[in-house]
């Protein structure tokens, strides 16, 4: 069987390999570099915990509430087009319960063995970053909250069976502390959940239209303590952290990871920090 895969990103790439190790003969074509579009900007979430859809019940109020806020995260600009108003009817017959419960089977389902082949990545010798911290919700108040654990009673009862931890303020300040200063009320921790894949998230600047600056935030330490920016142009690259000193291991270590991104370490400059910032 021969197969063409259009698309050398992480979806691509691994379906490629999926398919070859099944006695496939494979072609990717890709425009660009492999990884270099839209995975090299994703901050790489595996998350079968997340297997509720989007379209869902309540969420089309809940983004006509947004859409009369400037800082909401969505965005939807109303035009005349059939097209769309077609598929705007099509979203909301879709959150209705019965085919959202529907929607979880089936991504539930999708997403069983989903760490189980990640793994096997790793056992076949495919390098890629892979963290397994958690996943941590935090609310500021308690309805949202006990809509969220709604949500996590519908993915216990259809199928997922990933340990889930309701925490309190108290809890938050034992083991999350980096957390318990922002007003967060109540928390689920997800502890067998990953962030599997490319720490790569965009962090865009656009000073005055069309200069853009460009970095990419290209690895985040597990407890927050340190992060790393880099450009696609491999130009700068900054490593940061919260302390106002590194220890020399872990220098050495993020010195290491700097290089592997193509940057000479060497060129690395100390900036100092006083007692005052």
């Amino acid at each position: 069987m021969k197969v063409v895969v259009v698309g050398g990103g992480v979806i691509g790439l691994a379906c490629a390999w999926f398919l070859r190790e099944g006695g496939a003969e494979v072609v990717v074509l890709e425009r660009d570099g492999a990884g270099m579009a839209a995975s090299r900007g994703n901050a790489g979430w595996i998350t079968p915990g997340l297997s509720n859809p989007l379209p869902s019940p309540g969420v089309t109020l809940q983004a006509l509430r947004w859409m009369l806020r400037s800082d909401s995260p969505f965005l939807l600009r109303p035009r005349l087009d059939p097209d769309f108003a077609a598929w705007l009817w099509r979203f909301w017959r879709s959150s209705a319960r019965p085919r959202y419960l529907f929607g979880m089977q089936a991504m539930l389902a999708l997403n069983a063995r989903t760490f189980e082949l990640y793994d096997r990545l790793v056992a076949d010798g495919v390098e890629f970053e892979m963290h397994k911290g958690g996943l941590l919700f935090l609310f500021l108040d308690e309805g949202a909250a006990e809509e969220e654990a709604a949500v996590l009673e519908d993915l216990r009862r259809y199928g997922y069976s990933g340990e889930v931890r309701r925490l309190t303020t108290n809890d938050l300040d034992e083991t999350q502390p980096v957390f318990s200063p922002d007003g967060s009320r109540v928390a689920f921790w997800f502890p067998s959940e990953g962030k599997r894949g490319s720490a790569n998230a965009i962090w865009e600047q656009q000073y005055v239209w069309p200069f853009r600056a460009d970095y990419r935030i290209s690895y985040v330490a597990d407890d927050y303590s340190a992060v790393i920016v880099t450009r696609l142009k491999r130009d700068y690259v900054w490593i940061m952290a919260r302390q106002r000193s590194i220890p020399e291991a872990e220098l050495r270590r993020l010195a290491d990871f700097v290089a592997a991104q193509g940057y000479d370490p060497n060129l690395l400059k100390r900036m100092p920090h006083g007692a005052g910032g």
